[in-house]
């Protein structure tokens, strides 16, 4: 069920302390059946590295409000990566902000 999960956690083991960046997602807060490394998510879904669908109830260590990948956040976000990021001069939307 976790093959791929657990060929990434050895390896994460050997190079990164607690095999994660942040103290809340490493997998001593876990079940040990629990997924470790995910792929993707929408809504309130994950899934992972070895395409098992979970329920998240942690939502984002409880910052996703929306669920992941709202779509009109989405498209909003790209839109505004598409007119160009970090300019020399403010943009309206700082003032909007």
């Amino acid at each position: 069920m976790y093959t791929n999960s657990n060929k990434i956690f050895k390896r994460a083991l050997k190079i990164i302390p607690e095999q994660t960046m942040t103290f809340a997602k490493a997998a001593h807060n876990y079940p040990e059946n629990a997924p470790k490394y995910v792929k993707s998510a929408e809504g309130c879904w994950m899934y992972d590295v070895d395409g098992n669908k979970f329920l998240d109830f942690t939502m984002g260590l409880g910052t996703y409000v929306l669920g992941y990948n709202p779509p009109n956040v989405i498209k909003d976000v790209i839109s505004e990566i598409n007119n160009g990021v970090l300019y020399s001069l403010p943009t309206e939307n700082e003032v909007i902000l």
